[in-house]
């Protein structure tokens, strides 16, 4: 089954994995702005640069490429992971760092209160 890219807010980022990775995007919705816009920014500087790996962890944005970051590529990525850190990951309104049961994730209010999330 297919997804079209309208279905797939990852769709463009997806495109740009290195081929023996799976394409895959581990993390929400919310933070799909942020990764479209550095991957055209990345297109921009470094056109033959793939991803091999694009996840969130302990509520930080992971972005690993292929052929390793250049000082440009690293800085959009480093600027690309500063703002998840005020960035709701599932809706994309501005969030903080929420825990539950150790899981950490920036959440928004909402979305904190909607799963049972507090404050770290």
């Amino acid at each position: 089954m297919s997804t079209s890219s309208s279905d797939d807010p990852f769709a463009q980022v997806r495109s740009r994995f290195a081929p023996r990775w799976e394409p895959r995007v581990r993390c929400g919705e919310g933070w799909a702005p942020l990764l479209v816009e550095l991957d055209r920014a990345i297109a921009a500087v470094s056109p033959a640069t793939e991803y091999i790996h694009i996840k969130e962890k302990h509520a930080q944005l992971i972005v690993l490429v292929s052929p390793p970051a250049n000082a440009e590529v690293r800085e959009l990525i480093d600027a690309a992971a500063a703002k998840a850190q005020s960035t709701c990951e599932n809706c994309g309104a501005a969030g903080v760092p929420h825990e539950k049961f150790g899981w950490v994730h920036v959440l928004c209010p909402r979305c904190a209160a909607r799963d049972g999330y507090s404050p770290k």
